[in-house]
């Protein structure tokens, strides 16, 4: 197996134009080797059946990189966004676009993107076009090596095709930590009822919503009925 090491977000192309030769823009760390490899479909939009992956939650410190990835996923980022937000366009870029065989985009992240204002366009424009599957709150469960609250999200490369997308929601959090992190009763419940729409237990509920309710910046992913009382005291306030 070989293991590629560079900036994902960039194309190859632009990671070894950057080696070093542009005084500016000379931000690539030694530890890259993208440019030992010529093989042209490394990294290559609509290239794969399958993204997965688990993106950084921190905000772009170097000036000039920000403002590269800003330029280059303008249609995503605005405001003081952090890495997870290119990273939820890049992902969907790298996979297969054919419609009858769509790439599958998993992604576990931060879910600050819901709540603050650099996540408005993603939630409003970028994930209204694309087949949204499953939003999945995993911020009450245990993840060992860090407490970042996050949420999974899973979409297909094509246009949406129902008018719901599955949605788990949190009741309450892991109580303590669990002997076995797969194990722990929040997770549990996660897999358990994410087949079950409908569903509501101790820890999480599941329900298919609407689309046109998810593409409405902030998000609410608090279950246990929270979410229809939200929705029924905003139409009285409408």
């Amino acid at each position: 197996m070989t293991v590629a090491t560079g900036d994902s977000l960039l194309p190859v192309e632009r990671q070894q134009s950057i080696a070093g030769v542009d005084g500016q823009l000379d931000y690539r760390p030694a530890w890259e080797d993208i440019d030992e490899f010529d093989d042209a479909r490394l990294l290559a939009p609509n290239s794969y059946h399958v993204v997965v992956g688990n993106p950084p939650y921190r905000s772009v410190k170097d000036a000039a990189m920000r403002d590269e990835y800003r330029q280059r996923y303008q249609s995503v980022c605005s405001g003081k966004y952090v890495l997870s937000v290119p990273f939820a366009a890049r992902f969907v870029e790298l996979a297969r676009s054919a419609h009858s065989d769509a790439g599958y985009i998993g992604q576990i992240t931060s879910n600050a993107f819901m709540k603050r204002e650099f996540g408005a366009k993603l939630i409003e424009e970028f994930f209204p076009r694309h087949d949204l599957t499953h939003v999945i709150d995993a911020s009450g469960a245990y993840i060992p090596g860090h407490g970042t609250p996050t949420v999974i999200l899973i979409q297909r490369r094509r246009p949406p095709q129902v008018p719901s997308v599955r949605t788990v929601m949190g009741i309450r959090g892991e109580p303590e930590q669990p002997t076995k992190p797969e194990k722990g009763l929040v997770w549990t419940a996660i897999v358990d009822q994410v087949s079950k729409p409908g569903s509501e237990g101790i820890w999480v509920s599941a329900a298919d919503i609407e689309r046109s309710t998810l593409a409405a910046h902030p998000w609410s992913l608090s279950g246990g009925g929270a979410l229809e009382l939200n929705q029924t005291l905003e139409a009285e306030h409408a």
